[in-house]
Order: C-alpha cells, then structure tokens, then sequence
C-alpha cells in the first residue's frame, strides 16, 4: 500500500466517527431535561469499575447481555397460577428424584450385605479347606 491509499483508508475512517460522533451530539441535542439526566445516569453507571478498563463505558456485548437480563427478568409477568403450576412440578420432580435416591440407598445396602455374606461364605470354605489339611 502507498502513502495515498493509506491517506484515504485514515480518511474514510475519521469521516465515519465524525459522522457518528455528530449523530450522537443531535441525539443528545433532542432529549428533553428529564430524559438528559437519564443518559448522564446512564453514562456515568454503564462504567467498568476497576480493573485495566476502569471509567471506559461497557462493551457492546456486556451492554447487550445487560438489556437481555433486564428484558427476561424485569418485564417478565407470570401469574399466580403460573407460579403454582411451576411449584407444582418442581415438588414433583422432587419427589421422583428422592424416591430414585431412597432407591439407590437400598440397591447400595442390599450389594453390602450381599458382599458380607459371600466374604462369610469364603471364609467358612477355607476354614474347611484347612480343617482337612
């Protein structure tokens, strides 16, 4: 690449921000009194808090991960019954777990004790094994 070119790209490039940096300012321009105090809010807490980033204002994935939460969670509207069906499923899976647990719990007493008694049973036969010897 020559000089001009790179002239050009560094152009094109500053034109882009002015454009957009201008586009902000009329935005901001247009916001009533109530709303400007808002975006300064917004501005001022939309901030890394430490770390080497630290006063920079959050990146465009973290601020789109911050309206995902706030849209699944805050305007997110169940009813007293849904609440309920939900409740009502849990307890279920709840108890089906516990039943499958007190059912290992079993399988798991009933392998011990038959280990005992075939530990028992080896013992007799070489107790009897060396009984003839």
């Amino acid at each position: 690449m020559n000089e001009t070119q790179l002239q050009a790209i560094f152009n094109s490039i500053t034109n882009k921000t002015n454009y957009q940096r201008a586009n902000l300012i009329s935005t901001i321009e247009q916001l009533s009194d109530t709303e400007l105090s808002s975006i300064i809010h917004l501005i001022l807490t939309m901030c890394y808090p430490k770390g080497p980033n630290k006063g920079k204002i959050y990146s465009p994935y973290l601020q789109k991960k911050a309206n995902e939460y706030i849209n699944k969670t805050l305007y997110k509207h169940q009813n007293y019954q849904s609440l309920q069906d939900t409740n009502l499923q849990l307890e279920k899976t709840n108890r089906k777990l516990h039943q499958k647990n007190q059912a290992l719990i079993r399988r798991t007493q009933s392998l011990g004790a038959q280990t005992q008694h075939l530990q028992d049973q080896k013992s007799k036969h070489i107790a009897e094994i060396r009984s003839l010897v």
